[in-house]
C-alpha cells in the first residue's frame, strides 16, 4: 500500500494572533509602567516588553513565518523560508493538535560536522491555512506515525501482537 502524499500547507499571517500579540503587549506593558519602582527602570522594563513583543510578531506575523510547510505521515517535514530556503526535520511528540490552536514542535536534521539544533515551534492557527487544510493537519498530527511505531500500529491493527511487527 503507497503511503499517503505530505500535505502542503502555506500559512499567511493571523489577525487573531496579532490582535492577542497586541493586547498581551498593552497589558504587560502598562503593568510594567505601573510598577513602584523609579521611572528608569519603568522605562526600561516597558522597551523590554516592546522588543520582546517586536521579536515575536517577526517570527509569527512576518518574516520569520514559513512560507511553505511539507508534513508527512511518517512525522517528517521541510520547512522552506521566506529567503527559499528548505530545512528537513521530525516533528516531535511534544506537538499538540488543537480545535482553536496546533502547535507543531520540530527538531531540523543535523548537518555532519556540526552541533545538533535546538526544537523549532511553529503555531498555527484556524485563520492561517484554508479550513480544509487545517483539519487535515490535526488529523495528520493525531494519527500520524513515524518509525516503529508505525510498524506497531499497523501490526495491532491487522491483529497481530505489537511484539511481532517487522521492524521498519
Amino acid at each position: 500500500m503507497r503511503p499517503p502524499s505530505r500535505l502542503r500547507l502555506e500559512p499567511r499571517p493571523s489577525r487573531l494572533l496579532r490582535r492577542w500579540l497586541c493586547g498581551g503587549a498593552l497589558a504587560t506593558a502598562m503593568l510594567a509602567a505601573g510598577l513602584p519602582l523609579p521611572w528608569l527602570l519603568r522605562l526600561a522594563l516597558v522597551l523590554v516588553v516592546a522588543l520582546v513583543t517586536l521579536r515575536a510578531a517577526r517570527r509569527t506575523l512576518g518574516r520569520g513565518l514559513p512560507a511553505i510547510v511539507h508534513v508527512g505521515a511518517d512525522r517528517r517535514l521541510a520547512v522552506t523560508g521566506r529567503d527559499g530556503c528548505t530545512r528537513l526535520g521530525s516533528l516531535s511528540p511534544a506537538s499538540r493538535a488543537g480545535f482553536r490552536a496546533t502547535t507543531l514542535v520540530w527538531r531540523p536534521d543535523a548537518r555532519p560536522g556540526r552541533l545538533p539544533r535546538v526544537a523549532e515551534t511553529l503555531l498555527v492557527l484556524p485563520d492561517m491555512l484554508p479550513p480544509e487544510d487545517f483539519r487535515q493537519l490535526r488529523v495528520l498530527l493525531r494519527y500520524g506515525r513515524g518509525g516503529r511505531n508505525a510498524a506497531a500500529t499497523s501490526a495491532v491493527s491487522a491483529g497481530r501482537p505489537a511484539s511481532q511487527a517487522l521492524p521498519s
